[in-house]
């Protein structure tokens, strides 16, 4: 598409600290989060638009809606400028149309070493349009020891199947089998069946 740009900018941060520590020059790729109306049409921004399927129109629809238009890169720009002192915002053109087979960043699932940093929630964010930015720390230098994550935040992260507690452990959030086996066990040992009662009434179910 001829005269139209879209831009994914980044920034790097020289120390970013996530879950106690500080990190050396960690990259977050910034996104426009919650866009309302299409800025571009779908039709002729995304290859092969109108033969994708139900869940790769939605991706491909949603990677389009991420990007910055030139005015929402330039307004991002100056408040990263003016709050966080970020001259090196780096800029990435996206050209368009967008292949069929795009993903979108907030679909990608966040785990231990990555997160979503919601600029949006800064005191200071007045921009018309909300932005959040994803990063994965994993692979980058550790250089310290960060303060402490807020109360509020503690014990209730649940990233990518996992719950954090205030000890900083990671463990797994329970499937419905999980506590589906946790029921059944509470309902035996109140029913005191003996051990090999127990076995009999599993070996039953795998059968089943």
């Amino acid at each position: 598409m001829e005269g139209l740009k879209l831009y994914q900018p980044r920034t790097i941060v020289p120390e970013f600290p996530h879950r106690g520590r500080l990190y050396k020059d960690v990259q977050i790729t910034w996104l426009v989060q919650d866009r309302q109306e299409p800025i571009v049409l779908y039709e002729e921004s995304i290859k092969g638009y109108r033969r994708l399927e139900d869940s790769n129109k939605f991706y491909a629809e949603q990677s389009l809606q991420e990007l910055f238009t030139e005015l929402e890169l330039k307004q991002l720009q100056e408040y990263l400028l003016l709050v966080h002192d970020d001259t090196d915002c780096l800029v990435e053109v996206v050209s368009l149309p967008l292949a069929s087979k795009s993903f979108p960043l907030s679909g990608i699932p966040v785990g231990s070493s990555s997160d979503w940093y919601e600029l949006h929630r800064e005191p200071e964010y007045a921009l018309p349009f909300k932005v959040m930015g994803f990063f994965d720390v994993a692979g980058y230098e550790v250089i310290g020891q960060s303060e402490p994550e807020p109360a509020e935040h503690a014990g209730q992260d649940e990233l990518a199947g996992f719950l954090l507690y205030e000890s900083g452990d990671l463990f797994p959030i329970p499937t419905a089998a999980d506590i589906a086996i946790h029921q059944r066990a509470a309902l035996y040992t109140e029913l005191g069946l003996s051990s090999e009662q127990v076995l009999f009434l599993e070996a039953l179910e795998l059968q089943h």
